[in-house]
Protein backbone atom coordinates (compact mmCIF):
# COMPACT_ATOMS: atom_id res chain seq x y z
CA UNK A 1 0.00 0.00 0.00
CA UNK A 2 1.19 3.32 -0.67
CA UNK A 3 -0.01 6.66 1.12
CA UNK A 4 1.35 10.17 0.68
CA UNK A 5 0.87 13.53 0.30
CA UNK A 6 1.01 12.83 -3.17
CA UNK A 7 -0.72 9.57 -3.85
CA UNK A 8 -2.13 6.70 -2.60
CA UNK A 9 -2.81 3.51 -3.85
CA UNK A 10 -1.76 0.08 -4.46
CA UNK A 11 2.24 -0.55 -6.02
CA UNK A 12 2.77 -3.96 -7.57
CA UNK A 13 4.54 -6.27 -10.22
CA UNK A 14 1.80 -7.15 -12.87
CA UNK A 15 1.44 -9.47 -15.84
CA UNK A 16 0.68 -7.54 -18.94
CA UNK A 17 0.35 -8.30 -22.80
CA UNK A 18 3.97 -6.90 -22.73
CA UNK A 19 5.45 -9.07 -19.75
CA UNK A 20 6.10 -8.22 -16.39
CA UNK A 21 5.91 -4.62 -14.92
CA UNK A 22 5.92 -2.07 -12.28
CA UNK A 23 2.09 -0.38 -11.83
CA UNK A 24 0.90 1.83 -9.42
CA UNK A 25 -2.69 1.77 -8.97
CA UNK A 26 -3.68 5.34 -7.44
CA UNK A 27 -7.15 5.66 -5.20
CA UNK A 28 -5.82 9.65 -5.04
CA UNK A 29 -3.22 11.76 -6.70
CA UNK A 30 -2.65 15.05 -6.75
CA UNK A 31 -2.21 16.77 -10.08
CA UNK A 32 1.60 16.30 -11.96
CA UNK A 33 2.55 13.58 -9.55
CA UNK A 34 5.82 11.35 -10.74
CA UNK A 35 6.39 8.23 -9.80
CA UNK A 36 9.87 6.38 -9.75
CA UNK A 37 11.19 3.11 -8.26
CA UNK A 38 14.55 2.40 -7.05
CA UNK A 39 15.44 -1.00 -6.42
CA UNK A 40 18.55 -2.06 -4.34
CA UNK A 41 20.12 -4.83 -6.08
CA UNK A 42 24.21 -6.41 -5.29
CA UNK A 43 26.94 -4.96 -5.29
CA UNK A 44 25.83 -1.33 -4.57
CA UNK A 45 23.76 -1.48 -7.78
CA UNK A 46 20.16 1.01 -8.35
CA UNK A 47 18.03 -0.22 -11.04
CA UNK A 48 16.02 2.42 -12.14
CA UNK A 49 11.87 2.17 -13.03
CA UNK A 50 9.79 5.19 -14.02
CA UNK A 51 6.32 4.75 -13.94
CA UNK A 52 4.55 6.57 -16.38
CA UNK A 53 1.03 7.93 -16.69
CA UNK A 54 -1.08 5.16 -18.44
CA UNK A 55 -3.28 6.49 -21.77
CA UNK A 56 -5.68 4.65 -20.91
CA UNK A 57 -6.67 4.90 -17.46
CA UNK A 58 -5.90 7.97 -15.04
CA UNK A 59 -5.39 6.16 -12.11
CA UNK A 60 -2.49 3.73 -13.45
CA UNK A 61 1.77 4.20 -13.56
CA UNK A 62 3.31 1.45 -14.67
CA UNK A 63 7.05 1.00 -16.02
CA UNK A 64 7.96 0.10 -19.44
CA UNK A 65 10.12 -2.68 -19.14
CA UNK A 66 9.89 -5.61 -15.85
CA UNK A 67 12.34 -5.01 -13.10
CA UNK A 68 15.25 -7.63 -13.13
CA UNK A 69 14.51 -11.14 -11.72
CA UNK A 70 14.51 -12.30 -8.45
CA UNK A 71 11.34 -10.01 -7.26
CA UNK A 72 12.66 -9.84 -4.07
CA UNK A 73 14.42 -7.07 -3.03
CA UNK A 74 14.63 -3.61 -0.85
CA UNK A 75 13.19 -0.56 -2.97
CA UNK A 76 11.89 3.16 -2.79
CA UNK A 77 9.12 5.07 -4.46
CA UNK A 78 9.70 8.20 -5.07
CA UNK A 79 6.72 10.37 -5.76
CA UNK A 80 7.38 14.19 -6.70
CA UNK A 81 4.90 16.93 -7.45
CA UNK A 82 5.78 20.49 -8.17
CA UNK A 83 10.00 20.50 -6.66
CA UNK A 84 8.94 18.30 -3.93
CA UNK A 85 9.54 14.88 -3.00
CA UNK A 86 7.81 11.79 -0.44
CA UNK A 87 10.53 8.72 -0.51
CA UNK A 88 8.66 5.58 0.60
CA UNK A 89 10.43 2.63 1.54
CA UNK A 90 9.16 -0.95 0.77
CA UNK A 91 10.08 -4.64 0.53
CA UNK A 92 8.72 -6.80 -2.70
CA UNK A 93 8.93 -10.34 -1.72
CA UNK A 94 7.24 -13.37 -4.21
CA UNK A 95 4.25 -14.73 -3.51
CA UNK A 96 4.65 -18.30 -2.02
CA UNK A 97 5.47 -20.92 -4.79
CA UNK A 98 6.08 -18.19 -7.22
CA UNK A 99 10.40 -18.21 -7.86
CA UNK A 100 12.44 -17.24 -10.94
Amino acid sequence: MVDSPFAAGLLAIVDTLEGERMRLTVSRHVEGVGAVVKIRRPRGMIETLPLLPSATDRHSFQSSVAPAEPHEFDAELQLTSQGQRDVLSFRMTEPEGHHY
